[in-house]
């Protein structure tokens, strides 16, 4: 398939099969079905989760194509120009289907009589000023905005890196409104739902902005281009993996569940990311091998990542929309602890409480883990070469992130908020303990080896 083909069919299909995927999604999930009162009507039912979807892809093209132009490109060369033009091209895309979702987002809230008075203005004006939801998609689309102007006017690697931050930013809103704070575990729903999202728009993004600078980049540069993007692809994969599971495990309570409308719909987009995340990253080091360039078995098979993709971001658009089995209303709240710290108190601390107590932070976590990880492929990489590496370094690096994740969520974050004195060990820990062993560790060597 040549660059112009691949160009058009390429993001055709993934729009397609996304569209596809959300209708039936909406279907076999009941997302749009009618209310039984305060109805807003089909357009708004159906389009809603129509232009949440086109919101998702607009932001992962943004997002994506930033991130690739400061992690896998290079100043002054034309594809560094052609994913920054990619990336306003997303923002702009998002700008629109930010305002488009605030606005249907007020019809299906309020069920307003929509009019050109000034009456009408009024309540749409108090609503995205006044209420949460309303902020959420005014920032959004501020935001948006200001980036499609900075990803157009501004170019260079400082500017790339600018973007990649604020865009990610941007996404960010969007993730806290997809929870409601008096439903239980919010914190981790939030969480996970932030790193789900961010993941997935690098993940997605990064794939269409390789599509669409593979004219413009000679092909020694797409080799190194596709190499790095597949590392982004494979820690954004453990990512969105990692986060859909925490994610899942807050509206599905047990296996019974799965076999609901939601359960259906929820497997639908695990068997999609499966295949991507297995499949895809196969074939990609299979190919990346061998090389890449204007070799059509390798971009034939991206067209079907799109296919697949396009079926995964339609499913979790659906899926954003479909009630969820499990009763997910948080307990009640009766002591002036629980109404202080709005969450229901932990047991006595003990000798096993110390060992067994955790509040797990989803973020912390993937830090840690990732930490870990790269860290000893340096050190591996350093073996292969016939090269030592302190094992008492390596020990104080992992030693420093396994600290670093107990903190945030062991028994010292499950404390912290009712004991002083918890709190006061887990500054200390984070302040003394943990710095200094990740200091010894001497990641910055192992990096320059």
């Amino acid at each position: 398939m040549n660059a112009r083909g691949l160009r058009l069919v390429g993001p055709a299909l993934l729009l397609t099969s996304a569209l596809v995927a959300l209708l039936l999604g909406l279907v076999i999930g009941g997302g749009a079905d009618p209310r039984v009162t305060s109805d807003p009507g089909a357009v708004v039912r159906w389009g809603l989760p129509v232009a949440k979807l086109i919101v998702n892809l607009g932001a992962a093209v943004m997002v994506g194509s930033a991130v690739l132009a400061a992690y896998a490109l290079t100043q002054g060369e034309k594809e560094f120009d052609t994913a920054l033009d990619v990336a306003s091209i997303g923002a702009a895309v998002l700008t629109i289907g930010a305002g488009v979702t605030g606005y249907l987002t007020f019809l299906s809230s309020f069920n307003p009589e929509v009019s050109l008075g000034p009456g009408f203005g009024q309540q749409f004006g108090r609503f995205l000023l006044e209420t949460e939801l309303g902020r959420v998609w005014l920032i959004t689309t501020v935001m948006a905005a200001i980036l499609t102007v900075i990803s157009y006017a501004f170019r260079g690697w400082a500017a790339a890196l600018l973007l990649t931050f604020l865009s990610l930013a941007s996404l960010v809103p969007m993730a806290t409104q997809g929870h409601s704070g008096s439903l239980a575990n919010h914190d981790a729903a939030v969480m996970s739902l932030v790193l789900h999202i961010t993941s997935a728009a690098v993940w997605l993004g990064g794939l269409l902005a390789l599509v669409f600078l593979r004219p413009s980049a000679r092909e020694h540069r797409l080799r190194a281009i596709v190499e790095r993007y597949s590392t982004i692809a494979l820690v954004a994969f453990v990512v969105v993996s990692v986060s859909g599971v925490a994610r899942a495990m807050t509206s599905v309570s047990g296996w019974r569940e799965l076999l609901s409308a939601y359960g259906a719909v929820l497997l639908v987009k695990v068997v999609a990311l499966t295949l991507l995340g297995v499949v895809g990253v196969a074939h990609r080091r299979w190919y990346i091998r061998r090389g890449v360039g204007e070799r059509a078995p390798f971009w034939t098979f991206v067209t079907v990542e799109f296919a697949v993709m396009g079926i995964a971001s339609g499913a979790a658009a659906a899926l954003a929309r479909t009630p969820a089995p499990a009763d997910t209303s948080a307990p009640a709240l009766t002591t002036p602890a629980e109404i202080l710290t709005e969450a229901p108190l932990p047991p006595e601390l003990t000798l096993v409480g110390w060992l067994s107590g955790n509040d797990v932070n989803l973020l912390w976590a993937v830090v840690a883990g990732f930490g870990v990880f790269f860290y000893l492929m340096g050190v591996r990489r350093l073996r292969q070469r016939g090269e030592g590496w302190s094992g008492l370094r390596t020990f104080a690096w992992i030693s420093g992130m396994v600290l670093l994740a107990w903190v945030n969520g062991g028994a010292v974050a499950v404390y912290s908020d009712y004991l002083h004195s918890v709190d006061a060990a887990g500054r200390m820990l984070m302040l003394l303990v943990v710095p200094s062993l990740l200091v010894f560790g001497a990641p910055y060597r192992l990096a320059l080896e």
